[in-house]
């Protein structure tokens, strides 16, 4: 059981039956990405399963969001453990995603991170592989990127007053949203970078 940042924890199978069952209890959010749900008879408040093989052709890209998502929600309300058997592979490749996904840093300093906390994690290659790409993708260079990278071109084809109309249009409709996530900042850093363009 290691301490990734506030409120947020990753450990094995083992350690979270310890934890969860005994004494030392005080998580509110679980999420356990296994197959199986491990410890039925430990009853967190909020628990997702999410079942992940750790194999190197398992696909987590389609399930990475909810799991994030799950994650920020839990570290609001209260503190998270994500956990899967070994606590190496899966759970460490969720955490990675979530450094990357939440303080946009890359997939190296994510690992780096992790490292520093928990020595034995290790994503498998498939999982490495998948990471990466989503690391591309957060910062606008895979096929996502690459639309997001054609608009880019064409609002810089405008006016400079236009282009000033539409930034501002755009920070009214990110204020309507009540919340921003990454996505949103960095669409918008990079708008006010064309914007500024002289």
């Amino acid at each position: 059981m290691k301490q990734v940042r506030e409120r947020l924890y990753i450990s094995n199978a083992d350690d979270a039956g310890i934890y969860l069952c005994g004494i030392m209890q005080g998580f509110t959010h679980v999420l356990s990405l296994a197959p199986v749900c491990l410890h039925p008879q430990c009853k967190p408040p909020v628990r997702k399963i999410i079942p992940l093989l750790d194999k190197e052709d398992q696909d987590i890209l389609p399930v990475l969001q909810e799991c994030l998502e799950f994650i920020d929600e839990g570290m609001e309300q209260g503190m998270v453990l994500v956990h899967c058997v070994g606590g190496r592979s899966r759970s460490a490749s969720v955490v990675i995603a979530y450094l990357m996904w939440k303080e946009g840093c890359s997939f190296d300093e994510a690992l780096e991170s992790l490292l520093a906390c928990r020595k034995c994690v290790r994503p498998n290659d498939g999982f490495i592989t998948q990471l990466q790409e989503f690391e591309s993708t957060l910062r606008g260079e895979g096929e996502l990127g690459s639309r997001k990278s054609t608009t880019l071109q064409a609002i810089q084809s405008w006016s400079r007053a236009f282009r000033i109309l539409f930034f501002t249009m755009f920070e009214k409709h990110l204020s309507s949203l009540g919340g921003y996530t990454l996505q949103h900042v960095t669409t918008a850093a990079k708008l006010k970078m064309v914007v500024d363009e002289s």
